[in-house]
């Protein structure tokens, strides 16, 4: 019986033994199966970090070259502009096919024929800025902007170091989506880049409508001008024709939008629709005001307030 036992001990731990030797085989393969897996992740990510760093490299020398790219437009932009020349805004094909659309459309719901084609520029933010403070050289200096801080500062409506200028500036840049000039016959609208997105594309449509009044009805002759000798005296009638251009633009833009966007595209638009008016020098439309027709500098509004009143006038609008 011992005999048994005893064999029967020793075939058990011949059994356990063998069976600890297989695992220890079986371990030993699945490591050497991950070490080299390791070793192929370590190899990849010395691959990936090669081509990485080549992808920086490259990057470096692209920025490199618009760098260089930028500073020869910007040369050629200073020779054109030296040389009285204007150099013509490159907007996309894609683009220009969408604005001729919708000048058909304007033009269709208008019952306004485009006499003759309409400059159209596409303006970033930036551009925009520039376009605001150039315009105010002209039209409104800094020292104007004080003058009126310390009128407003006496009448303890402003503080005395209010940057009045700087505050207008900044406010045109940020407030206005797109404008038309009756002076240059040139139409604006401030996009980002890419295709034209809903708001910019009623954007157009309004202001296309402005094109189509003044070369149909002259937009000058009704003080949309900066030049003075063709200003509106009656503050009342500016008034007038202001109401009458504008609400002809919004009614345009509400029966285009009707009629050419989706519903989800209405959607879309609604978010930044506009809700009050605004005044000034230029024709133009805001993300937070509905498109003026007035040009939007305050050079008009401090006329109309230095203005006495007419007969027609009253004290309100003066």
């Amino acid at each position: 019986m011992k005999q048994i036992l005893r064999g029967f001990l020793i075939v058990l731990i011949a059994v356990l033994l063998i069976g600890a030797g297989a695992g220890l085989f079986t371990l030993a393969q699945q490591n050497q199966t991950l070490q080299a897996q390791l070793d192929e992740s370590r190899q990849h990510s010395s691959d990936l970090q090669t081509q990485l760093d080549q992808a920086k490299t490259q990057i470096d020398q692209l920025q490199s070259q618009f760098t260089n790219l930028q500073s020869q437009i910007d040369s050629l932009t200073k020779q054109l502009e030296d040389a009285g020349l204007k150099p013509i805004p490159f907007i996309s094909p894609q683009n220009n096919a969408t604005m001729d659309q919708i000048e058909q459309d304007v033009q269709q719901i208008r019952g306004l024929t485009a006499l003759h084609p309409v400059t159209r520029t596409l303006l970033t933010r930036d551009e925009l800025r520039q376009h605001v403070v150039d315009i105010q050289e002209k039209e409104y200096s800094r020292a104007d902007a004080q003058r009126d801080t310390l009128t407003l500062a006496a009448l303890d409506l402003l503080q005395p170091d209010f940057k009045l200028y700087d505050f207008i500036v900044d406010l045109y840049s940020e407030q206005i989506a797109g404008f038309y000039e009756p002076d240059s016959k040139q139409l604006y609208v401030i996009a980002e880049p890419g295709n034209l997105s809903v708001l910019e594309k009623v954007t157009f449509a309004h202001e296309f409508d402005h094109a189509l009044q003044d070369q149909h009805f002259d937009l000058a002759k009704l003080g949309f001008t900066n030049d003075k000798s063709k200003e509106v005296k009656d503050s009342d009638r500016q008034l007038a024709y202001q109401s009458l251009v504008e609400g002809g633009a919004s009614l345009l833009m509400q029966l285009w939008s009707q009629q050419k966007l989706s519903a989800l595209d209405l959607l879309g638009a609604t978010a930044g629709t506009p809700t009050s008016s605004g005044a000034g020098r230029w024709s133009g439309r805001t993300a937070s005001a509905r498109p003026c027709a007035w040009p939007c500098s305050p050079t008009a509004t401090r006329r109309a307030r230095r203005r006495p009143p007419t007969p027609t006038s009253s004290a309100a609008t003066t």
